[in-house]
């Protein structure tokens, strides 16, 4: 299903692409598969049609060379549902020698140098010349993501938009798959489109490889995702790990068993050296080493916590030691699948780790992705356990490779699945499952907090940057809330990263996470929260309802209730009952204010400065969005701000004040960029670029017109789906088209696709004022 494509060729069978293939022979691959979608009409048929000859036509589609634009255009015109707009920022991107890489996610970073799997990794890139779906499938401990990470690294340069790694282990809501795959590429989720709709538009017309990381315990949901992309993008190739097969169409399984015995000794010894100690290359103690690795089934990770032992142990020592623990070698482990070696191996280790290392790694199994060491602390920490002595049997057991620390992020670490399902098992067996998740919940909720209390004011781009690392430990908390008869109290830790949600979180992940919440504790306060994601993702009735139920819950002039009532102002703006919406707003503002909630106010007073603006009111808008931008600036906020003052900044462009209009934009673009607000910058770069043509700086605004179309999302509408903004939009670009003539336009639209984000930044400085 995902190998060779039959029938799509220009007048033969159709090859799989290798992953040299050119972005130009990629292109008309592309092109190929559209015509058969749309029933391979035949080249007389398309001559017909296009007023293109056969020759053309069949020259644009065999990837000898790029088809003009219009030939491209007048075959998708006859192909049904296909992106002309994505069509053609590709054929720009190509015409102009470059694509623009998406941002690669990072991959897992190892201290120790690689050891073995040659055949392995040949096995792995020979599919990747041929298969497009690749599984390293095998036991736990075997060494499947330091392979999978290895064979990636060795393949980056083969795929043009590099390399995303996509890590499952710390994901317990399967649903969430679409949504944290689109992170890893880097793409911002659009709370408008369906996950999984989203994901196939942003992979559509990329060429990378696509690492998913433990995939056993979602395999199911995992392979529908996997299913989605590769049936999307043709440019894609997915290389996953599994204890399991995903059982889908075309998959190559690469099957990963223990070491050979000389390359498992020479990792034996690659440890032994990295902790000082040198092992002999001949006599009983290098027979001893053979024993070991062949007593530990030559398994990685087994061999990984052996070696460090031998800073005490020797050789011998290690064996003989060994050697006791033989009776729990035919154990065939927790899960049916694991080597008996490595349990023994592991519960060797705990039992040689002291009463507070030995809880600090059952604890510690509740934690999930990279926590830190500060978080290990404050989890572990206890009356009799004060800090202090915990921070050390953390440092203790990274030293032991039972807990793994980070290469690229100091002060944090992992734990690799082995070790965490031993320790769960261990948590359970110890009676204590309730209380860590509890402490770990607990933190989770402090967290929140923190980022609720103090997101209006100075510190939004770090809380934003902490949220976003610690989100695998807040889904884990938000999960165990819905789950527990008490969960009520942790509930409120969705509802506290409302504005997470809103500014750069996914909100559709941030609804699914409130309506549980308000299922445990329907409070005002989580409602209104509700009501507001509910109405930026389209769902006016529903969050008018929610509105209701606050209104019923509360006071006329209580927070939720002014929070409610600003929200229904937003509501009464999208169905155009302006007189309605600014009384509801004006409300709002004014009870803000008795209340002493200035980021309401200032939120009610940049709310009510747009509704002024589609009421042609421009010197009451102006009032109100100076108002709002003077508060912000008091407080320090900036990211809602960056939109009060995008909105003032287009004001005066409608009003022809381009020199003031110039320096806010500036400020807007720059506030957004540092939030990593895609949309907020896209539709800022279009503004500023109106503001060049208007003051004669044609070739800077269609370069910026080419960034700002390169970073909004391609499953979006186009600035917001606003009609007074698209148009607007399309006519600076029918006036720049017309003044500096369709090649050169298209030369310095291109330039913008492909420029990075500092570069767009830099260029909206040089033209005049």
């Amino acid at each position: 299903m995902f190998g060779t494509t039959k029938g799509v060729g220009v007048g033969r069978s159709e090859q799989p692409l290798g992953i040299a293939a050119s972005p130009v022979e990629r292109f008309a691959f592309d092109l190929r598969r559209a015509r058969d979608a749309a029933g391979r009409p035949t080249f007389r048929r398309l001559s017909a049609v296009t007023g293109y000859s056969m020759s053309t036509l069949s020259d644009a589609l065999s990837g000898r060379r790029l088809p003009t634009w219009p030939v491209v255009e007048a075959l998708l015109e006859v192909f049904p549902d296909v992106d002309v707009p994505g069509w053609r920022r590709r054929w720009l991107s190509v015409s102009n020698g470059r694509s623009r890489p998406q941002e690669e996610s990072r991959l897992p970073g190892y201290a120790t140098a690689f050891v073995g799997r040659q055949r392995e990794l040949a096995d792995i890139a020979g599919a990747m010349g041929t298969d497009r779906l690749i599984t390293v499938a095998g036991p736990g401990g075997v060494g499947k993501t330091r392979l999978a990470r290895q064979a990636a690294t060795l393949a980056r340069s083969g795929f043009r938009d590099g390399v995303h790694w996509v890590q499952l282990a710390e994901l317990s809501d399967p649903s969430l798959i679409p949504q944290v795959t689109m992170a890893a590429l880097g793409v911002p989720v659009d709370p408008t489109v369906a996950p999984a709709a989203a994901l196939r538009s942003a992979v559509t017309h990329i060429h990378a490889l696509i690492v998913f990381d433990n995939c056993e315990h979602v395999v199911a949901e995992c392979a529908a995702v996997i299913e989605t992309i590769l049936s999307a993008g043709s440019g894609v190739t997915v290389l996953t790990t599994s204890r399991v097969p995903l059982v889908l169409d075309g998959e190559r399984l690469v099957p990963v068993g223990p070491l050979p015995t000389e390359v498992a000794v020479s990792m034996l010894r690659d440890r032994a050296w990295t902790i000082g100690v040198i092992l002999p290359e001949s006599g009983e103690d290098a027979d001893a080493a053979v024993r070991i690795c062949e007593r530990l089934d030559r398994l990685p990770l087994a061999i990984e916590i052996a070696a460090r032992k031998l800073r005490d142990l020797s050789l011998g020592a290690l064996l003989s030691e060994l050697d006791e623990l033989s009776r729990l070698l035919d154990d065939p482990g927790d899960d049916g699948h694991r080597h008996g070696s490595l349990a023994a191996m592991l519960d060797w280790s705990y039992r040689l780790c002291s009463p507070l290392e030995q809880r600090v790694w059952r604890w510690l199994a509740v934690a999930i992705g990279e926590p830190s060491i500060e978080m290990a602390v404050e989890l572990c920490a206890t009356e009799d356990d004060p800090p202090k002595a915990v921070r050390a049997a953390v440092m203790r057991l990274i030293d032991r490779s039972v807990l793994v620390g980070s290469v690229d992020t100091p002060g944090r670490f992992h734990v690799l699945e082995t070790i965490r399902a031993f320790g769960t098992r261990r948590l359970a067996e110890a009676g204590e499952t309730d209380r860590a998740r509890t402490r770990h919940a607990d933190w989770c909720l402090r967290l929140a907090v923190d980022f609720d209390t103090h997101w209006y004011g100075r510190r939004q781009v770090e809380l934003i940057r902490r949220v976003r690392r610690e989100l695998p430990q807040l889904r884990v908390a938000m999960e165990y809330a819905g789950s527990v008869p008490d969960g009520g109290r942790h509930a409120a830790t969705a509802r506290r990263l409302v504005w997470f949600w809103i500014a750069v979180g996914s909100l559709d992940e941030g609804r699914r996470w409130l309506a549980a919440a308000a299922d445990l504790s329907p409070d005002a306060e989580t409602l209104w929260a509700l009501a507001y994601v509910t109405l930026l993702l389209g769902h006016a009735e529903e969050s008018e309802r929610l509105t209701a139920r606050v209104g019923a819950l509360s006071e006329a002039d209580s927070p939720s209730a002014v929070w409610a009532t600003l929200i229904d102002g937003l509501r009464l703006v999208q169905q155009r009952r302006f007189d309605d919406a600014e009384h509801a707003t004006t409300t709002a503002l004014r009870r803000f204010d008795d209340l002493a909630l200035p980021y309401g106010a200032q939120q009610a007073l940049s709310q009510r400065g747009v509704i002024k603006t589609l009421r042609s009111d421009d010197v009451g808008a102006a009032e109100d969005f100076e108002t709002a931008d003077v508060m912000a600036r008091r407080f320090g906020e900036r990211w809602h701000n960056s939109y009060t003052v995008w909105s003032h900044g287009l004001l005066l462009h409608q009003g022809a004040d381009l020199a003031n209009a110039l320096p806010m934009l500036r400020r807007a673009a720059a506030a957004q960029a540092e939030f990593g607000d895609r949309r907020g910058m896209a539709v800022t770069l279009s503004t500023i670029a109106w503001v060049a043509v208007d003051r004669g700086a044609p070739l800077a605004a269609a370069t910026l017109m080419g960034h700002a179309s390169a970073i909004w999302p391609s499953s979006e509408e186009h600035m917001f789906g606003l009609p007074y903004l698209t148009v607007r939009s399309r006519r600076y670009a029918d006036r720049l088209r017309n003044s500096l003539g369709p090649k050169v336009f298209d030369r310095a639209f291109a330039a913008g696709t492909v420029m990075e984000t500092a570069e767009a930044l830099a260029l909206m400085r040089t033209f005049p004022r």
